[in-house]
């Protein structure tokens, strides 16, 4: 505060602007270093927070639905704002290169898939179509079976067992096999 006094009482405005600026880009440096240290902070006492409700829940303290409805409130508060700093992250991480080591971490920056959208070609649609009409008509024959429609289970040579079961024109097919997604919990707020 001195400086500026002294160089305010001088004729010099030259001087007394780069003394201003100068501390202006410190204080701005300083906040930024408390701001980054503050998150660093906030980062491990999270991970010491989740380490915790784990224990806690292993160990028969806590309910273990109440620690995943937390665990999910967190996640998504977490999946938001990724969403919304994603694109400045970003811009961020390409004017680094494509692959780089960035506080402890490798980072590497990967181009989008490549797809190809067929909606404008006929013969691929039809053939779609078709396939998903198909697809239907072996399901139903699935479900007709499982409920006890006719079907047989037929032996390969190689041992392995197959389901099968006839068309309007009495031909064997092969009946699909129905698989099963893993389970989960939905949440849904409700307050």
């Amino acid at each position: 505060m001195g400086q500026i006094k002294n160089l305010m009482q001088t004729e010099n405005l030259d001087e007394t602007t780069e003394v201003i600026k100068n501390i202006e880009m410190e204080l701005k440096e300083k906040e930024h270093i408390e701001k980054r240290e503050s998150m660093q902070l906030k980062r491990r006492q999270s991970k010491i927070f989740i380490d915790k409700v784990v224990e806690d829940v292993l160990e028969g303290w806590t309910n273990p639905l109440e620690a995943f409805i937390v665990f999910n409130d967190v996640k998504k508060k977490i999946d938001k704002g990724i969403k919304e700093i994603y694109e400045l992250a970003e811009d961020e991480s390409l004017a680094h290169g494509k692959t780089y080591n960035y506080q402890g971490y490798k980072i590497t920056n990967v181009e989008g898939r490549r797809s190809f959208d067929y909606s404008g070609c006929a013969e691929i649609v039809e053939l779609e179509k078709h396939l998903k009409e198909r697809k239907e008509f072996y399901k139903k024959a699935k479900i007709s079976s499982d409920a006890g429609g006719w079907s047989e289970v037929q032996t390969l040579p190689d041992g392995t067992t197959r389901e099968v079961f006839q068309d309007s024109n009495n031909e064997l097919l092969v009946a699909p096999t129905i698989k099963y997604s893993k389970s989960f919990i939905k949440i849904e707020n409700k307050l």
